[in-house]
């Protein structure tokens, strides 16, 4: 899987952030720390959002593109607070871009959300998985495994019946026939 992040200037943000007065996270649009690992034939991401109800989680997939948002503007304050006496807390939008590779399956992708945790996970397309081939040849056929090119070859008895010069249909493909 393929992991990118992209924003050039995130470590001039982080050195400057201290010089705001509110930490500058007020309607700043803030990256979502994540873990992403492999597990058999999955990968699981997990998105620390702490303080985020369920319903302000927006997840979208757009071709190899996993979109997280999630509004964390408002979390404690109500509309009934008189005065905000602390706030260092970051009150923003958060967001973060996962490109993924074309391995994953991204239509089967599961989403749970547990304990300020936003788990995702995306399990290897069918296509990704190694399979076998069957490869016809000379007197005999040969399996050999697809995907990484390395594979174990072993004679079948359809390819040993065949015989030299006969197709798998039985017509006879040696030099000077005709076949329709």
């Amino acid at each position: 899987m393929t992991v990118m992040q992209f924003d050039p200037l995130s470590q001039l943000d982080r050195m400057f952030r201290g010089l705001i007065p509110d930490g500058g996270s007020s309607g700043r649009r803030t990256p979502i720390p994540m873990d992403v690992y492999k597990r058999g034939d999955e990968y699981i991401v997990e998105l620390d959002l702490p303080g985020v109800s369920p319903d302000q989680i927006e997840v979208t997939t757009e071709r190899n593109v996993i979109s997280v948002r999630a509004d964390r503007s408002t979390a404690g304050h109500g509309d009934g607070v008189d005065e905000v006496l602390v706030c260092e807390r970051p009150h923003s939008v958060l967001e973060r871009q996962i490109y993924v590779s074309d391995n994953l399956d991204t239509e089967r992708m599961q989403a749970e959300y547990r304990n300020g945790v936003l788990v995702l996970r995306l399990p290897l397309s069918e296509k990704s998985k190694p399979r076998r081939v069957s490869v016809m040849g000379g007197s005999e056929s040969t399996e050999v495994r697809a995907g990484n090119g390395a594979g174990s070859q072993q004679g079948t008895a359809a390819g040993e019946a065949q015989g030299a010069g006969q197709s798998a249909s039985g017509q006879d493909m040696s030099p000077g026939s005709t076949s329709a």
